[in-house]
C-alpha cells in the first residue's frame, strides 16, 4: 500500500509530456513537450527542456551599445536595477547546449500544437513562435555573473561572445553583442535549481569553444559588422592575416536574381548592420520587435 501512494506521488510529479514515448511520454496523437520545444527554438533533436522559469530579461539602451570599452568590460553589479533598457518578461528555458528565452509560451499550454510552436498562428503580435528573446548556444556564453538585488530574487548577468575579441575604438573588430541582465523569478529552491543546471551546461559548453569560432568566421555577418556600413572593409585581421568575404554562394559571382535597386537590398542592408550591431549577430542575436519587422520586410541576398 506504501509503495503503491509512493509510485502514484511519483506520476503526479512527472510531467508525461517531457518524456519520450518509449518511457511513457505521449503518443504520437499529441506532440510531447520536448518535441513543440524544439519546433519553438528551432533547436535539434538530440535536446530537450531540461529547466525552465519565469524571467525578465533587462537589455541596455541602445545609446550605451557599440564599440565602447566600457561596454565589454564589468557593469555596477549594485546599481543594475536602477539603470534604464528594455524589458520582457517570459520563460527562460535550459536545454543541454542552448539557453532559450520567450514572451510566447506556445510549447508548454495545454492547447499547445506543432503548428502553434512553428508556424505563424494565433495572437503573436506579429513575432511568430518564439516571440521576443534569444536562443543562446551555452558555448557562446563568454561570462555568468550573480547580481545583488533590492529584493530577494536572484539575478543573473550573461555576457556572451562569437568566439572572436570585440573591436574598441582602438582595435578593429566587430561590436560586443549586448549585456543579458535576467531576474529570476520564482522560488529559492527553483531559482538554484536552474543556476545549478546551468552551470552543469556551461562546463560543458567549453568544449564546443572552438566549433563555435569555426563555424562563426564563416558568417558573413560576422564578415559584415568588423567596419561601419558607409566604411571600406578591412584588408586585413588585428593579427595581420588578410580579410576575405565568406562564401556567399554563386549569386555574389553571378549577380542574384530580380532587381537589386527594386529589392532594396542595400538599404535592407543599412538596416540590418544597424540591427545587429546593437543586438547581437548570428549565434548571439537577440529577437526584439525590430527584428521581426525586418524578417517581414526581407533578408537580404548576402544575409540569407
Amino acid at each position: 500500500m506504501f509503495l503503491q501512494n509512493l509510485v502514484q506521488k511519483a506520476q503526479s510529479l512527472i510531467d508525461p509530456a517531457v518524456l519520450p514515448e518509449a518511457l511513457g511520454g505521449t503518443s504520437s496523437d499529441r506532440p510531447s513537450k520536448a518535441h513543440l520545444f524544439r519546433h519553438q527554438f528551432r533547436l535539434p533533436d538530440s535536446q530537450s527542456p531540461l529547466h525552465e522559469i519565469t524571467a525578465e530579461l533587462t537589455l541596455p539602451v541602445k545609446s550605451s551599445l557599440g564599440k565602447n570599452p566600457a561596454h565589454t568590460g564589468s557593469w555596477d553589479k549594485t546599481n543594475w536595477d536602477r539603470e534604464r533598457g528594455t524589458h520582457y518578461v517570459g520563460q527562460l528555458h535550459l536545454s543541454e547546449q542552448f539557453l532559450c528565452f520567450s514572451t510566447v509560451n506556445t510549447s508548454f499550454i495545454s492547447t499547445a500544437s506543432t503548428s502553434s510552436s512553428s508556424a505563424f498562428t494565433g495572437r503573436t503580435h506579429g513575432t511568430g513562435p518564439s516571440g521576443n528573446g534569444f536562443t543562446l548556444p551555452l558555448c557562446a556564453v563568454r561570462r555568468v555573473e550573480r547580481l545583488h538585488t533590492q529584493s530577494f530574487m536572484f539575478a543573473l548577468a550573461i555576457q556572451s561572445w562569437n568566439g572572436h575579441e570585440a573591436g574598441t575604438e582602438e582595435k578593429p573588430g566587430c561590436p560586443a553583442p549586448p549585456k543579458l541582465t535576467i531576474q529570476l523569478e520564482g522560488s529559492r529552491q527553483q531559482c538554484e535549481r536552474f543556476c545549478d543546471g546551468l552551470k552543469k551546461g556551461l562546463r560543458q559548453g567549453i568544449k564546443e569553444v572552438e566549433n563555435l569560432r569555426t563555424v562563426v568566421q564563416d558568417s558573413y555577418s560576422e564578415y559584415f559588422l568588423f567596419d561601419e556600413f558607409d566604411q571600406a572593409p578591412t584588408a586585413t585581421k588585428p593579427d595581420g592575416t588578410p580579410r576575405a568575404p565568406p562564401d556567399t554562394g554563386l549569386g555574389n559571382i553571378f549577380r542574384y536574381p530580380g532587381n537589386s535597386r527594386k529589392l532594396r537590398d542595400r538599404s535592407k542592408m543599412r538596416l540590418w548592420h544597424e540591427y545587429m550591431k546593437d543586438n547581437g549577430r548570428n549565434t548571439t542575436i537577440v529577437r526584439q520587435p525590430d527584428f521581426h519587422r525586418l524578417v517581414r520586410v526581407g533578408l537580404p541576398n548576402l544575409l540569407r
